[in-house]
């Protein structure tokens, strides 16, 4: 079932010029995951997950890179619900390296809000249940190994 709503998430398409999660300082942020109904373009220069889990509403992923020149933008999508139960979502890391061709070897733990992701399973299914989180590197058409339960 594809679900059909416009979230304020959405609107943040255009934010890529802002993509949050990874500032200056090297504090973890908090910015929501955007929903989309269908898969976009997103920025991909490579990042590796080293770690991803779940803690209230929040999704936590600590990711390495190559840079230190400028700074890096993340955002986090998730492109649709699959028919399974618990069901599952695919979602996706975008990183913009924004032209970085540091070699230092950067590792950062950035987070992410999950209700958006919440609001648009209850619009949905009419429900509340667990989600699988299929959790993708930038411009990886597989996910990690392990899936993360989230449990709103």
């Amino acid at each position: 079932m594809q679900f059909t709503r416009s979230l304020v998430g959405l609107v943040t398409l255009a934010g890529l010029v802002g993509l949050g999660g990874c500032g200056g300082t090297g504090k973890p942020s908090l910015d929501p995951i955007t929903v989309l109904d269908s898969p976009i373009t997103l920025p991909r220069d490579a990042a590796t997950i080293q770690s991803a889990t779940v803690t209230g509403d929040t999704l936590r992923l600590r990711v390495t890179y190559a840079g230190g020149l400028v700074e890096h933008r993340f955002a986090l999508y998730g492109v649709g619900f699959k028919e399974s139960y618990p069901v599952q979502v695919d979602v996706f890391l975008a990183h913009d390296a924004r032209g970085d061709a540091g070699e230092a070897l950067l590792t950062r733990d950035l987070s992410f809000d999950l209700s958006p992701l919440v609001q648009a399973y209850r619009e949905s299914y009419a429900s509340d249940g667990p989600i699988i989180l299929r959790v993708h590197e930038p411009g990886a058409t597989a996910p990690l190994s392990t899936a993360v339960r989230y449990e709103p």
